[in-house]
């Protein structure tokens, strides 16, 4: 005959690690959410499940106390719909989506290199341009895959002067940074009855 296994003992040991989870900030976030996310596993193994709003309360909890998380938290808090609960799996998404934009804003040393073998190669190539339109001090120069791209003022001037003879700014695409996320605080204030397709020039 088989007898069941007492895991209260177990369950608890979890449990505990689960809300002693404290990321420092060392490596990656992703390490930390994996572990956390094994560790909930593990309880659920032992027929324990705790409420997934309360989960999610622990991961953001867990994270370091500094402004940039401060701000993350803030931003995945205060987007929860009006009547929903926050979940884990939506602080995770959030978390994880956080981590990858602030990864891609970050220059590692490698393309600092890059960037400088770049700008000494436009400026060659700015001295060895033989045609009709050579680029000038005023003109911007861009970077991507190894290849210059450089935008005349003229061009600058002809874009400038096609947004400003825009009869409406009702169909006017406005680029949001993300940075007003932190001022609405319910995603509920949004009308998506408002946003307007873009239509390119």
């Amino acid at each position: 005959m088989f007898e069941e296994t007492n895991t209260g003992a177990l369950a608890y040991a979890v449990f505990r690690s689960i809300m002693d989870t404290n990321w420092d900030g060392e490596g990656s976030v992703e390490d930390h959410l994996t572990g956390m996310r094994t560790k909930i596993n593990t309880l659920v193994s032992y027929g324990r499940v705790l409420d997934d709003e309360l989960l999610a309360f622990t991961l953001l909890y867990s994270l370091p106390d500094t402004l940039e998380f401060k701000a993350t938290i803030k931003n995945i808090t205060g987007q929860v719909p009006r009547n929903k609960r926050l979940t884990f799996a939506d602080s995770e998404a959030a978390i994880i989506t956080d981590a990858i934009i602030s990864r891609s804003g970050k220059p590692n040393a490698t393309s600092e290199r890059g960037d400088k073998a770049h700008k000494a190669k436009a400026k060659k190539q700015k001295g060895a341009e033989s045609s009709d339109e050579v680029p000038s001090e005023e003109d911007d120069v861009g970077f991507y895959n190894e290849t210059v791209y450089t935008i005349s003022q003229e061009s600058k001037d002809r874009y400038d002067a096609y947004l400003v003879s825009e009869k409406t700014t009702k169909n006017l695409l406005i680029h949001d940074s993300g940075a007003s996320n932190m001022f609405i605080p319910h995603l509920s204030w949004i009308n998506p009855n408002t946003f307007q397709p873009l239509v390119p020039p």
